[in-house]
Parts: C-alpha cells; sequence; structure tokens
C-alpha cells in the first residue's frame, strides 16, 4: 500500500520557527533539512541547483524580522521562489491543519478512485511500494520512479475543490503503462516519441485535475492560474508542432527535430500543453472509451484528437494530412 512521508514538511516547520527567530541557518541545519528524502530526491530530479540556492535564500528573505525591507523589494519584483515561500507564510496556520486531514486510508483510496477515473480496468492496478512524500518546496508534484512528490502548498490550494486530485495524476503516472516499442528508437525519432509520448502522459493524467485549473484559475494563486498556458496558448503550439511534424519526412541522421527542440515547441512544460487540451476535445466530443482502449498508444492519441476535433463546436486546431502521414509512417516502423 502507498505510504505517505511528511518528514519533510515537519522539518520545514521547525526549520522556519527558526528564522523567525531572526537566526541565519547554520550549514548544518540545511543539510539537515535539504538530506531528508522528500526534498533531496525531488530537488535532485526537478529543481536543480540554482534552484535550491535560490530557495534557501529566500526562506530566510521571507522569515527572518530583519530582513523585511529586503522582503518588501524582492516582492515588487515578482521573485518566483519568494512568492511560493511566502505562501506558506500567509497560509501557515491552513497549511498546518491541512496537514492533520491527511489521513492515509481516506486519502489513498481518493487518489485510487481519481486515478482509475482515467485508465482501464487492465491498468487499474494497485501499487505495493510507493511512497508519498509531501513537501514544503515549490508549487509542484511529480512522480519518480516508485515515489510521488506533492507540494503542500499545491495540494492544499486544489483540494479545496477535488480532494486528492493533484495525488491522483501523480499515482496515475505509475500505473499506466507506456507503450512497448518493437525495436530501439532511431536517434533521430527520440525528440517526436518523446513528444507524442509526453503529450499522452500528461494530457490523459490532466483530466483528472486541470478542470480546477479551468473552472477556478481566478480564485487560486497566481502561481497555479495556468488556465491560459494550458488552454489560450494550446493551439499557437499545436500549430508550431504540426509545422515541426509535416517536414519529418525529410529527416535524415544529420537533420532531425530533437528531444530539445520539442521541449521548447510544448513551451517546457513536459506535454501539458497541448496535451491537456487535445484529451479535453478527445473526451468531451465522445471518445473517451477509445482513448482508455488506447491509453498506451502515443501515435493513436494524436489521430483521435484529430478525430475528436473535427466534431468541435470550437474548431480547435487540427494537425495537417501530412503531419498525420509522417506519425503514421514512423508508427509503421516500430509496429512492424
Amino acid at each position: 500500500m502507498l505510504r505517505m512521508n511528511f518528514e519533510a514538511v515537519d522539518k520545514f516547520w521547525q526549520l522556519i520557527g527558526f528564522l523567525k527567530t531572526d537566526n541565519t541557518l547554520s550549514e548544518d541545519m540545511w543539510t539537515d533539512f535539504y538530506n531528508v528524502d522528500g526534498n533531496k530526491l525531488y530537488a535532485e530530479h526537478h529543481i536543480g541547483k540554482e534552484g535550491i540556492i535560490s530557495y534557501r535564500e529566500n526562506l530566510e528573505i521571507v522569515f527572518r524580522p530583519s530582513l523585511k525591507n529586503l522582503f518588501h523589494q524582492r516582492i515588487l519584483e515578482n521573485d518566483e521562489w519568494l512568492n511560493k515561500i511566502y505562501r506558506y507564510k500567509l497560509y501557515e496556520q491552513d497549511f498546518k491543519a491541512f496537514q492533520k486531514t491527511l489521513l492515509e486510508t481516506e486519502y489513498v483510496n481518493k487518489m485510487y478512485e481519481h486515478a482509475y477515473s482515467q485508465l482501464p480496468p487492465s491498468m487499474q492496478t494497485v501499487e505495493k511500494d510507493a511512497v508519498i512524500y509531501f513537501t514544503a518546496m515549490g508549487a509542484d508534484a511529480a512522480a519518480q520512479d516508485k515515489n510521488i512528490f506533492l507540494s503542500l502548498h499545491l495540494s492544499f490550494f486544489f483540494d479545496k475543490y477535488k480532494k486528492g486530485a493533484i495525488a491522483g495524476h501523480e499515482l496515475h503516472h505509475l500505473l499506466r503503462k507506456e507503450y512497448e516499442f518493437s525495436k530501439p528508437v532511431l536517434e533521430m525519432h527520440k525528440g517526436v516519441t518523446y513528444l507524442l509520448e509526453s503529450m499522452l502522459n500528461e494530457g490523459v493524467a490532466d483530466l483528472i485535475d486541470k478542470e480546477i485549473v479551468v473552472k477556478h484559475n481566478d480564485d487560486l494563486p497566481p502561481e497555479l492560474q495556468w488556465r491560459s498556458i494550458l488552454v489560450d496558448e494550446a493551439s499557437e503550439v499545436i500549430t508550431e508542432i504540426d509545422r515541426a511534424l509535416s517536414a519529418a519526412d525529410q529527416w535524415d541522421e544529420d537533420n532531425f527535430k530533437t528531444e530539445r527542440d520539442f521541449r521548447t515547441l510544448v513551451r517546457n512544460t513536459n506535454g501539458h500543453v497541448p496535451g491537456f487540451f487535445m484529451a479535453d476535445i478527445i473526451r468531451r466530443n465522445g471518445y473517451h472509451e477509445l482513448l482508455m482502449e488506447n491509453i498506451s498508444d502515443p501515435f493513436s492519441f494524436m489521430k483521435l484528437y484529430n478525430k475528436a476535433a473535427r466534431l468541435d463546436k470550437s474548431k480547435p486546431k487540427i494537425f495537417s494530412d501530412k503531419s498525420i502521414e509522417n506519425i503514421k509512417s514512423i508508427e509503421a516502423y516500430y509496429k512492424n
């Protein structure tokens, strides 16, 4: 059964209690905090060195009384890390009360309920060895190997509207089976297969929780107001992807779109854009069952989107026949 771990959050409350007395963090105190599994595992894979330096610096700026003038300067500069950390100061008592409500059995049951809603019966299994690490770093969530990392900040605001939604999204990543290629992926195909898999992976999981952003965007903190990038920018991103894929038949070993190229095209969202937009079009036009039947197939996802988009009253951007033809050609290479 999934296990919950609050050690990183508990250490955080201890740390800011110390900072509130206007003491600076010693290296030993910082190391003790950072080396907690929930922090170290998450930071190494999802924040990076520069982000950690900024996080540590802004912890002191937000919580040490003697740095209040610097805090007011930084808040005017709209510093990303300061804003996220400041949320813990503004909502400290609310976050602590929320943490106490996360009763393990009830919360885990909700996670499974949400994850199963976007999985076929064959993948509605139980993840026995994973750990759910609640953290106080950033405003994010992630699934890494057999672990789930949930920001207390993000969970608090999303759970107001749908308890366990963001957690269910991350559990979905652990339960969904990925596409199995019949042969090693060619170097010139690694970028496009990353693109297709990431749009499917995040797009379907986003059906669990991103409706919260669509419906309640303006009620969420600014750092969680993602409706514009998820919905408003999706058509532009699809246009850019289509332009790239329509030329895929001209790629060769020396000239092709790399994974980095496609990461840039999807706005460094790892497929949330335009994945959520595409999955939502598929669902609302009656193809959710087909989506579930092909939940592991990234090639099918793109083709199914086009089919659904042609029925949608909003007339969303579709992929060109040339792009679809090129994707089918790549698909055939790995299915033969």
